[in-house]
């Protein structure tokens, strides 16, 4: 096989959680009091705006979840028979982005600029030195005169990636025009007519609208990305681009497991205190209290210390840095579900009292 798959903690957890909501959508299809919600969400503008923007989210969280370890070159001359791969635990996400996982400054610099951010002795031709900002070796690398070039180059960039954008709107639009118009029975051109008025519980031109924007920014980041660092680097010379679409399935990771792990403990526990009170309601009490008297920096500090310790002492369990930080954020989220149901919970308590 060309890659070797690998599930980390947090996919595992991510491909049980899309299982459950698959396994949602069914059961909610038959039972129309589960329905009702989200057909007002689907019915709202602001609704289907959300969910336009929160799908580009989801897109590029589920691509930096897909794990694996590339093939590596064997030597023709080689003994070896056994197919080798690399150490190196790469994502759907790291692929496709590779140009800017790779390509890597000295230290700061600003958005857009072709120059470090700091000053240093630059050797002349005569073999003089001059204190002056440094090229950059990737970001505007292109550009022979960048005080000139540099704006007109940045403007037509950004004209080509919306031309991109543009099209590629223009064929999801043409796409599901034709869907509906085959499902009811009528021309895209009518359905498109109907739906540019507004006519329908859908708001479709709300949704096409948002997702125009969205392909038009998504396509100008990623044309001028391949040439400039559009949110500059940081201290060790990394795209912050890069690593800020890197963030984004931390996030969703730590949003929504974080209330998955919460919600039950909450819910349970505040309606139990409630409901029957007396030493029940003493009991959990007691317990929501103790965990709010704890400061939650110190309780995440000494669990990841913990689990440090645990790391050090089995190192060969851990073949790379990303299953490291894997459970590193795994234990993050188990920590702040367990710190952060209190609220819910007495908020749930004062409820059924």
């Amino acid at each position: 096989m060309p890659v070797m798959p690998v599930i980390l903690w947090t996919d595992a957890l991510v491909f049980l959680l899309l299982v459950l909501i698959g396994a949602f959508v069914l059961y909610a299809k038959g039972h129309e009091h589960m329905r009702a919600p989200w057909r007002r969400v689907i019915r709202s503008r602001t609704g289907v705006a959300t969910i336009v923007v929160l799908s580009f989210y989801v897109i590029v969280g589920l691509l930096d979840t897909v794990h694996f370890r590339l093939k590596l070159d064997q030597d023709p001359e080689s003994s070896l028979t056994e197919t080798q791969y690399s150490p190196e635990v790469l994502s759907l996400l790291d692929l496709l982005l590779s140009g800017l996982r790779e390509r890597q400054e000295k230290t700061y610099s600003a958005p857009f600029a072709t120059h470090l951010f700091v000053k240093e002795a630059i050797e002349q031709p005569d073999g003089s030195l001059v204190r002056d900002f440094p090229r950059l070796d990737h970001g505007g690398a292109h550009l022979t005169d960048p005080s000139r070039q540099r704006a007109i180059d940045l403007t037509w960039r950004a004209l080509w990636g919306t031309l991109q954008g543009l099209a590629l709107w223009a064929l999801i639009l043409l796409f599901v025009l034709w869907r509906l118009g085959r499902a009811s029975g009528r021309t895209p051109r009518e359905v498109g007519r109907a739906m540019w008025a507004g006519q329908g519980r859908v708001p479709w031109r709300t949704a096409f609208i948002m997702l125009g924007i969205m392909l038009i920014l998504s396509t100008i980041a990623g044309e001028l990305a391949q040439h400039y660092h559009i949110l500059g680097t940081d201290k060790v010379g990394e795209d912050v681009f890069y690593q800020t679409l890197k963030s984004i399935r931390t996030g969703l990771l730590i949003g929504t497991l974080t209330t998955l792990v919460m919600l039950p403990a909450a819910v349970l526990l505040g309606i139990m205190a409630g409901y029957f009170r007396g030493w029940v309601d003493d009991v959990i009490q007691y317990l929501y209290t103790t965990l709010n008297s704890i400061p939650g920096v110190l309780l995440i500090a000494a669990a990841i210390l913990l689990l440090q310790v645990y790391m050090s002492n089995n190192a060969d369990q851990f073949n790379s840095l990303v299953e490291r930080a894997d459970l590193r954020l795994l234990f993050l989220v188990l920590i702040l579900g367990i710190t952060s149901w209190t609220g819910l919970c007495r908020l749930l308590r004062g409820e059924a009292l």
